[in-house]
């Protein structure tokens, strides 16, 4: 009889432990991890590291002695820390809004060496949008898909004339002025191997205060490639000198990506050798 007895608890401890387990993984007895308005990365501010894909191109954003790189090259960290502020503000608003068709995942890295992935994308409606975490969707307070414009991501205009007269360009026979506004998508310490024979272009902006800027085209196919040079005239003013002192590693040594438009219209301007 006591084995009867024993059997019978055993019995009802196994089938117990699997109706539990069963239970378990069913969704819908799951507790949610993710509730209405949770952050959707509380830590953001903790993120030493950020990589995504979008429209074909990478972009590795890495954080270093307090600043940003882009891809290697010395990012806006004014306009990264907007984008992590709103990673860390934008909460959740429910479960479950339609799948998008736009979508780019994030590869979150913190400080403390844990890694990450977010899934976001832009909702219907202005200003909301979509992530995707752990197989879920949920719809936000903010649309966290990143700028797709990569010259977003880096300091802007290439060339430091803002608030600077231009004096004389040798070697240029377009617009001045809008050599000011000239923008640059991302920055490389050589040419592409490929890019090795490309043509080769150059001119020199001379400003009031003093300031050198020697200038490199070159045209490789539809790419366009910039190097940048700052030296002083014989007299420029101390402001202008200590300018160049502190900014020139800014430039020397890289080549600067331009879009086909800007760079097309430079190659045409500038006048023949």
């Amino acid at each position: 009889m006591k084995k009867v007895i024993v059997g019978l608890i055993l019995l009802l401890l196994l089938t117990t432990a699997v109706f539990f387990l069963v239970v378990e993984k069913m969704p819908y007895f799951k507790a949610e991890k993710y509730l209405a308005g949770d952050a959707v990365c509380a830590d953001a501010p903790l993120l030493t590291g950020l990589s995504f894909r979008q429209n074909g191109k990478k972009m590795v954003l890495r954080k270093t002695e307090g600043s940003w790189l882009a891809n290697g090259y010395y990012a806006a960290n004014a306009r990264v820390e907007e984008y992590l502020g709103d990673l860390q503000t934008a909460v959740i608003i429910n479960k479950e809004p339609p799948q998008p068709k736009q979508k780019v995942v994030l590869n979150l890295k913190f400080a403390s060496g844990r890694t990450g992935t977010i899934t976001v994308a832009p909702a219907e409606k202005e200003n909301l949008g979509i992530v995707m975490m752990e197989g879920k969707s949920y719809l936000v307070s903010k649309n966290l898909l990143p700028p797709a414009d990569f010259a977003e991501y880096y300091r802007q205009p290439l060339l430091p004339l803002k608030d600077r007269e231009i004096e004389q360009i040798i070697g240029f026979s377009g617009d001045w002025e809008a050599l000011a506004g000239l923008r640059y998508e991302g920055a490389l310490p050589a040419l592409p191997e490929e890019a090795a024979v490309a043509e080769h272009r150059n001119f020199v902006i001379i400003t009031a205060d003093g300031i050198k800027i020697l200038c490199g085209l070159y045209k490789y196919q539809d790419r366009f490639f910039m190097t940048v040079g700052l030296k002083t005239t014989i007299m420029p003013t101390a402001e202008a000198e200590d300018f160049v002192n502190k900014n020139g590693f800014r430039y020397d040594g890289w080549f600067f990506v331009l879009t086909g438009r800007d760079g097309n219209r430079l190659f045409e301007d500038r006048a023949p050798d």
